[in-house]
């Protein structure tokens, strides 16, 4: 073995042609101490080798210039692990797996005879397969394009999107391509240093006609390493604290890596054979998708918005399998038992127009659907239906979808809103900050023609929703008030050159300032048709500033009113001073791989 090293540090020193290499890096590439490769080059200058090392900080070890050696010989070993090298696809990738064949072949020729056979024999009995199982290779669509720019050292345009999905487009300095897991990273460098981007999430590429010079000293496998590291520190983290039972900590081990498996028997079993664990799985989306699982052996303690994300999801597949349950009895008991639905119904107290079309709606869903409650909401149903008023119908279903549908029963007009539990409770925060609480307005007021225990907790929650106040955060108040002065701003700036459209400029700012002054009172927005009656009883000064604006026949006189109604409301007729808060940016998201 020492005979085998001592010609790999000769080839190695040989190879540097006259570049010194120091001791402690000829020891990393052999894999010995630098203590041994001090013994080795004794040996090499005592066997005739003209080698020599200067000290210092600039110092390392050379062979004399000029001289080299021709003894290139393979030991077996050698030849065994060449006969194993296979065309990966990584080289199919940027075109080079031809190459790699056609360059083992003329190596395989150059070998003596006796080699030759045993490189054969060594062929036959390792072969080496870097896929993966059961997932194909990432698309690289922009491969070659990084390709030729690493090749010719010339600037490359990138459009990427990172990790989180946001796009970003920049000029790159292309160092060179890495594989990893099957995997292609390109590793260039950036205004803020190297950086690293995952070839499958490169949109765009183009190959610019400007070079760029390789920083002195680049090594690429070393950068990757360093990167790797960084990387490996920075990662995101989202620390979850479970309670796993035996079963549980079983089924986690399944699918967490073995480096956290000690660390969760540190902690002593509770008398119920529970234990306390925390696990750091990065991002949110990895918790749900290996906690979901896991079954009820794991228990999410914190953070609290996975506890409740995992309990909607778990009652939404109770509902998908309960109403799939509930699908089979009725096909089961036959064509009947979407009448039996029907009689479980139970009928608001309308006209007969509006209930036979409700009725006909309500067969509808009944034949479409399987739902597990159905809403009757709306003016109509309120009592208070004008001539062109529709009849609203809120379906709960258990299916993975949501959809509306627009139709005719009778001469009735009616919505039809499907939807399953957790769409439900995604539209209440959001319609709550928007200020129009629609669905929850809907669920809470509606009447429960087919009832279940899941509508009564939703309409709970609901009404709930419906008792907080959504108040304008003071950012947002800023905002509504300047979008609807500068409306106001706008239509002055035309009002000689094109009245018509001062006009119509002067309407939305008027609408928009009543629409900021009742979110403001109420915390809610009314139905547009019901805007001005809302501002009847809440501020009949307004209102009236309004009137006047509606039902005034000149330009000036619309001007004077909308300058009253912005006056009392938003106390600005056109741009004014502002700042916003400040939002802190993620610096490392764009170095994302």
């Amino acid at each position: 073995m020492r005979a085998d090293r001592l010609l790999s540090l000769m080839l190695l020193l040989q190879q540097a042609k006259g570049r010194q290499l120091t001791a402690e890096d000829l020891a990393r590439r052999l894999q010995v101490s630098a203590r041994t490769i001090y013994r080795d080059l004794d040996a090499l200058s005592s066997a005739g080798v003209p080698v020599y090392a200067n000290r210092g900080p600039n110092g390392g070890i050379a062979l004399l210039e000029g001289w080299q050696t021709s003894l290139t010989g393979l030991t077996q070993p050698e030849v065994q692990a060449l006969s194993a090298v296979a065309a990966p696809g990584a080289l199919a990738d940027i075109g080079l797996s031809a190459a790699l064949e056609s360059g083992l072949i003329k190596l395989s020729a150059a070998l003596p005879v006796v080699q030759r056979s045993a490189a054969e024999h060594a062929r036959q009995r390792l072969h080496v397969d870097s896929s993966g199982w059961f997932q194909g290779r990432e698309v690289v669509p922009h491969l070659d394009v990084l390709r030729e720019g690493v090749w010719q050292d010339r600037k490359v345009w990138l459009a990427y999107r990172d990790f989180d999905g946001e796009a970003s487009e920049r000029v790159v300095d292309p160092y060179g391509l890495v594989i990893k897991a099957d995997r292609w990273y390109l590793v260039a460098g950036t205004a803020r240093g190297p950086s690293v981007f995952r070839g499958a999430r490169v949109e765009g590429a183009r190959l610019l006609d400007e070079g760029f010079a390789r920083p002195e000293g680049l090594d690429l496998a070393t950068c990757w390493k360093e990167w790797c590291q960084r990387f490996a520190e920075r990662r995101a983290s989202y620390v979850v604290t479970l309670r796993a039972s035996e079963e549980g900590e079983a089924a986690l081990r399944r699918v967490r890596p073995a480096g956290e498996h000690e660390r969760w028997g540190q902690g002593s079993r509770g008398r119920d054979g529970t234990r306390t664990v925390t696990v750091d799985f990065e991002r949110e989306s990895i918790a749900v998708s290996q906690i979901i699982g896991l079954g009820r052996g794991v228990e999410v303690l914190e953070p609290a918005a996975l506890r409740a994300r995992l309990g909607a999801i778990a009652e939404d597949l109770r509902a998908v399998y309960r109403a799939r349950g509930e699908a089979r009895a009725r096909a089961s008991a036959g064509p009947g038992a979407a009448d039996g639905a029907l009689e479980r119904c139970r009928w608001p107290d309308l006209s007969p127009r509006y209930a036979t079309a409700l009725r006909a709606a309500v067969e509808f869903v009944l034949e479409r659907f399987e739902p597990l409650a159905i809403v009757a909401a709306g003016s109509i149903v309120r009592g208070c239906g004008d001539a062109s008023s529709d009849l609203d119908l809120f379906v709960i279903h258990g299916a993975p979808y949501k959809q509306r549908l627009q139709r005719w029963f009778g001469d009735v007009p009616a919505e039809i809103f499907v939807n399953p539990p957790a769409a439900v409770r995604e539209y209440w925060a959001a319609e709550h900050q928007s200020g129009r609480p629609s669905t929850a307005h809907m669920l809470a007021t509606g009447f429960p023609v087919l009832g279940s225990p899941l509508l009564d907790e939703l309409r709970a929650e609901a009404a709930a929703w419906l008792a907080r106040r959504a108040a304008l955060t003071p950012e947002q108040d800023i905002w509504e008030r300047y979008s609807a002065a500068t409306l106001l701003e706008d239509a002055l700036d035309v009002v000689e050159r094109n009245p018509v459209m001062a006009s119509a400029l002067l309407a939305e700012a008027v609408l928009a300032i009543v629409r900021y002054h009742l979110r403001a009172l109420n915390g809610v927005l009314p139905r547009t048709k019901e805007l001005f009656a809302e501002l009847e009883k809440r501020d009949p000064e307004v209102a009236g500033s309004a009137r006047r604006f509606f039902e005034a026949t000149s330009l000036e006189s619309r001007i004077a009113a909308a300058h009253a109604i912005a006056d009392a409301c938003i106390r600005a007729r056109g741009f004014f001073a502002w700042e916003s808060d400040r939002v802190p940016v993620a610096a490392s998201r764009r170095s994302r791989a």
